[in-house]
C-alpha cells in the first residue's frame, strides 16, 4: 500500500470506527511543533490521531521527531499508527500508542483501546499532556479554509442552521442535481 493509500483509509476509520465529526488529513497548520499529522479527527472524547507508515524506514525515522521524543507536543488524545500487515511490532511501538493493521479490505486493532469506549480517558493510551494549541490550530484552519470558499455570509448561514435543516438542504441539492 502506498501512504496516500494509508492516509485515505486512516480518514475513513476515524470516521466510521473512532466516530469522529470532523477529520482532517495532511493539514497544515500553523504549529509550534512542526507536526502534521497523516490524519486526526475530533470527537467529543478528544482527538484521535493516525499516522501512516507505509515502510519499515518511515516508520523508524519517525521517532527522530522532536514531538516523538517529547509526547507533550505532539497532537492526539489517542494515537495510533497504522501500517500494512506485519510492517511493526506491538513491541516496537512509542509508550502509550496504538497500531492498525491493514489487511486487505479490513483494518484490524493489534494493540490501543478502542476509540469509541467513553472510558478512554482513564486509558494507560489516553495522552493528556499533548499540544492541544496545535490541534485547535489546525481544526481553526480548516474552518478558515470552509469560510474563505463559502464566503462569508454563507459561512455564517450554515453555521448558525440547525443540523437537521442543513441535512435536509442538502439532501433537496441532491435530489435537484440527480
Amino acid at each position: 500500500m502506498t501512504h496516500d493509500e494509508l492516509v485515505e483509509r486512516a480518514g475513513i476509520w476515524l470516521r466510521r470506527v473512532a466516530g469522529c465529526k470532523v477529520v482532517m488529513t495532511e493539514i497544515s497548520a500553523l504549529c509550534r511543533s512542526g507536526e502534521i499529522p497523516d490524519a486526526i479527527g475530533w470527537r467529543e472524547a478528544g482527538t484521535v490521531l493516525v499516522e501512516a507508515k507505509a515502510t519499515r524506514g518511515d516508520f523508524l525515522a519517525d521517532r527522530n521527531k522532536a514531538f516523538r521524543r517529547d509526547p507533550s507536543q505532539g497532537m492526539g488524545a489517542l494515537r495510533y499508527f497504522m501500517a500494512p500487515e506485519g510492517l511493526i511490532k506491538v513491541d516496537e511501538l512509542p509508550e502509550r500508542w496504538g497500531l492498525l493493521e491493514v489487511r486487505g479490505r479490513r483494518v484490524v486493532m493489534l494493540a490501543g483501546p478502542d476509540p469509541r469506549r467513553a472510558y478512554i480517558r482513564q486509558s494507560e493510551f489516553w495522552h493528556e499532556q499533548r499540544a492541544t494549541d496545535c490541534e485547535t490550530a489546525m481544526l481553526l484552519s480548516g474552518l478558515n479554509r470552509i469560510r474563505i470558499s463559502m464566503g462569508d455570509g454563507e459561512f455564517r448561514r450554515v453555521l448558525h442552521m440547525r443540523f437537521q435543516d442543513r441535512q435536509a438542504e442538502l439532501l433537496a441539492g441532491r435530489q435537484e442535481g440527480a
